[in-house]
């Protein structure tokens, strides 16, 4: 059997890309096969029982973990497994490849049998209904905090600004105090190379506080452009030219109820206002290197020249993708 699947996958190979060649391997070698051999030892035919077959396909819809109880017991679980659809699909597409080359009967003649896996037993209308229920359900349960998570990213940015500007002018070794703390500008023994760093100076503990101005900042604009443009986070790295969210409420994607008599018109142009002072604020977050050159941000992104031209409004769009691409694509690594 496994000179079987090599040789499925040796055809599949030239069709697919690397991940997916490597991605059906696994469910066919050890999800499908190696399951089998583990339950049913032995076997060596493709020609499964029906009772072997419905075991399997259950074994296959289901996962069980092992989780510590609150008595500190171990304790197994066994829950759906989110994917089982996709081995069902990948197993019945393994059968009927092998049927349709079948004529080539040396080579794949004797492996040609009735496939154990239903038209209907690969479908994913339910598992896609289910999907979308756990997506709406998740939505409904955090909607709510929404108004929170906005003003705790706008104080986190305020925050970090703070700090930065204050410590920017202070000298080494010199103490002050921005936005409720006490911090020591660090005593650097080579010249820093644009970032600005502090101390406690009770724990001696050091801060980089331009990488904590550059995460508060791209966690405000990331939260701003996604409630404003209702996009998925997947796309915020491919953004070119953000829009609006069709159905925003004063900006706040329906959150404020004050707002549900505004014509659709007004309540777009609320969001595009909100959106266009996010663009700006993205385009403009610029920080003047004190040597009057370029220098190096945090995050790999290269600061622009102190004396460099105001970008026009006009060119926002396009300058926003590029601004906001490189600062958020690990915002989720950071935060």
């Amino acid at each position: 059997m496994r000179d079987v699947l090599v040789n499925y996958l040796l055809e599949r190979q030239p069709s697919v890309d690397f991940s997916s060649l490597q991605r059906l391997a696994y469910l066919l070698g050890k999800l499908f096969w190696a399951d089998l051999e583990a339950h049913h030892p032995g076997i060596d035919s493709l020609q499964l029982p029906r009772d072997v077959a419905a075991a399997w396909k259950q074994r296959v819809l289901t996962r069980t973990r092992t989780r510590t109880s609150p008595d500190q017991q171990r304790v197994a679980v066994t829950g759906p497994r989110l994917d089982g659809r996709s081995e069902l699909t990948a197993a019945r597409a393994f059968y009927l490849d092998i049927a349709e080359w079948a004529d080539d009967p040396a080579r794949w003649g004797p492996w040609a049998v009735r496939c154990p896996v239903s038209a209907s037993d690969a479908s994913h209308k339910k598992d896609r209904s289910r999907r979308k229920s756990r997506t709406d359900a998740r939505t409904r349960e955090r909607l709510p905090v929404l108004p929170t998570l906005v003003s705790w990213a706008a104080a986190e940015r305020g925050r970090t600004a703070e700090l930065l500007a204050a410590a920017e002018p202070a000298r080494s070794g010199q103490l002050f105090t921005a936005a409720g703390v006490t911090l020591r500008r660090t005593v650097m023994k080579t010249q820093p190379t644009g970032r600005v760093w502090a101390e406690d100076p009770v724990s001696g503990r050091r801060r980089d506080l331009s990488f904590e101005e550059h995460c508060g900042f791209c966690t405000w604009a990331v939260v701003e452009v996604l409630r404003h443009t209702g996009i998925r986070i997947e796309e915020l790295t491919e953004l070119s030219a953000p829009q609006p969210h069709p159905i925003p409420a004063a900006g706040h994607l329906g959150t404020d109820p004050a707002a549900a008599d505004h014509p659709l018109q007004d309540r777009r142009r609320t969001a595009a206002g909100d959106l266009s002072r996010t663009r700006r604020r993205v385009v403009h977050h610029r920080q003047p290197d004190p040597r009057g050159s370029t220098r190096r941000a945090t995050g790999g992104v290269l600061r622009q020249e102190a004396n460099a031209a105001v970008v026009p409004m006009a060119a926002a769009d396009s300058t926003t993708a590029q601004s906001l691409k490189p600062r958020c694509a690990n915002i989720s690594t950071t935060r």
